[in-house]
């Protein structure tokens, strides 16, 4: 691929990532929180979330399809879905130690997603102390 295709490849996918990624206006209790600035946006899971999803993955074993459904569903964008569940399974020890580490400590799991076309989706974690966690 040459370096016009892969500009322009990069601006689709930053549309599609970050232009579809917010939740609609009647979502009740966000249990995501999703902070956007420049080229990414990162989705917070509250700490309940993330403790029930590292909960319902030890009780169903750590299966890439299983954890891709209950990480990228809340997502609310099937293409940001789509990337994070591959994602999911191509870097599916850092989904799963970030997860584990998170509902640990008490803190909130993260997912971001960035644009670009090397690592576009990474996973992590934050504090419980952190603004964007809770």
């Amino acid at each position: 691929m040459n370096l016009p295709a892969k500009t322009f490849a990069a601006v689709i996918m930053s549309a599609a990532l970050l232009g579809t990624a917010t939740p609609p206006a009647h979502a009740a209790v966000p249990s995501v929180r999703h902070v956007c600035a420049s080229l990414s946006c990162a989705f917070y899971f509250n700490q309940k979330i993330t403790r029930s999803m590292d909960a319902k993955l030890d009780r169903l074993g750590w299966v890439a399809d299983t954890a891709a459904g209950l990480i990228c569903a809340p997502l609310r964008s099937r293409l940001l879905g789509a990337a994070c569940s591959a994602a999911v399974a191509y870097k599916f020890d850092s989904a799963r130690r970030n997860l584990d580490a998170a509902a640990g400590s008490g803190g909130c799991f993260v997912v971001t997603a960035k644009v670009g076309l090397r690592k576009v989706i990474t996973f992590g974690s934050v504090s419980s102390g952190h603004p964007s966690c809770g």
